[in-house]
């Protein structure tokens, strides 16, 4: 086995003693019900890309080059899956803060290159290493699929980084960079989770509940799309709707901004289908109202009418291809004597 061997199977409690960047070291607690269980929780080794260089002194990962992290679990995938989460957009932070071993670590306190990391292993060992998704050229507008290998990447060795920069790294995490023009030297520091989201909300690309928002305030998704709660595409009737967000002048939309209804048939089956395509239906019931009858083919792609981000939040549903299932029938010969 390794580093699994002795283990007895809980993850250690530890509480920090603030949540600051510079929080200091904290009691190690077994966790009991965990215990009670008796078997090992698997975990891994990740490889930090700051290396650990980048972190105060009293930083439980400071001069730390891993971080070890478990297998994720049907609990982990509870989180993946949290409605409040995921409006909240804190969904990956809480998922980094179950699966991190060392709880002393908070997500809000690790730098944005190792929570990126964290979760991309995180991904590999629950999912896989195929991540398949669709790209969007910001040129011409054309989208094709795309299969990534989560595990063929490389970290960018930060020594590389200071020399082509000619920063200086200090012994408290952070930099020294001196501006020529001005003829002054100053003392920056990379971005934690926290200072990433204070960012996000000073100037405005992101709501109190840090999900992203145009110009106008509206939701939208990573594209720049206009999304509601649920992260379903809409557009306004009106500019006088799209101003004050009038929900009653709002309407559903596909990828494409085309207009979608949602119909309901007689067992009770739900479609988005184009307004433009129920429309032709020319059925009245008896009361002369239109019936609307879809084809199933004319039915809207579910991947159509909701945004990535959701998408991408709850891959977990299917998240590896099913296998076919080989035939043991043989052919036989059609000609007879």
């Amino acid at each position: 086995m390794s580093r699994n061997e002795n283990r007895a199977g809980f993850i250690p409690d530890l509480t920090p003693d603030d949540s600051d960047m510079t929080m200091g070291a904290a009691n190690q607690s077994s966790n009991a019900s965990s215990a009670d269980l008796g078997w090992a929780q698997p975990t891994e080794f990740v490889d930090l890309p700051s290396q650990g260089r980048f972190y105060g002194p009293k930083h439980p990962l400071h001069n730390v080059d891993t971080i070890e992290i478990r297998y994720m679990t049907a609990r982990d995938e509870d989180i993946l899956s949290s409605r409040t989460y995921i409006q909240k957009g804190i969904v990956l932070d809480k998922l980094i803060e179950s699966i991190v071993v060392d709880k002393r670590i908070k997500a809000d306190n690790l730098l944005v290159g190792d929570k990126n990391a964290i979760v991309v292993h995180a991904r590999i060992s629950g999912y896989g290493s195929e991540y398949e998704t669709e790209v969007t050229c910001a040129a011409c507008g054309t989208s094709q699929s795309n299969v990534f290998d989560l595990e063929n990447y490389k970290i960018i060795d930060s020594t590389d980084v200071l020399e082509s920069t000619e920063a200086i790294a200090t012994d408290s995490g952070t930099f020294l960079i001196h501006l020529p023009l001005m003829d002054v030297e100053v003392e920056v520091k990379l971005l934690t989770g926290r200072d990433q989201n204070k960012f996000l909300k000073e100037f405005e690309f992101v709501n109190d509940d840090l999900r992203l928002v145009n110009d106008d305030g509206h939701l939208v998704d990573t594209e720049g799309k206009l999304i509601d709660e649920d992260h379903r595409f809409v557009a306004y009737h009106t500019d006088e709707g799209y101003k004050n967000q009038d929900a009653e002048d709002r309407y559903y939309v596909n990828r494409d901004g085309e207009e979608v209804i949602k119909i309901e048939d007689e067992d009770g089956t739900i479609a988005w289908v184009k307004k433009s395509m129920a429309e032709r239906k020319p059925f009245l019931d008896d009361s002369g109202k239109p019936v609307i009858v879809a084809k199933k083919e004319d039915a809207e792609d579910e991947k159509d009418l909701v945004s990535e981000d959701k998408a991408a939040a709850e891959e977990k549903t299917d998240p590896k291809p099913k296998r076919r299932r080989k035939s043991t029938k043989t052919e036989t010969d059609s000609e007879t004597t």
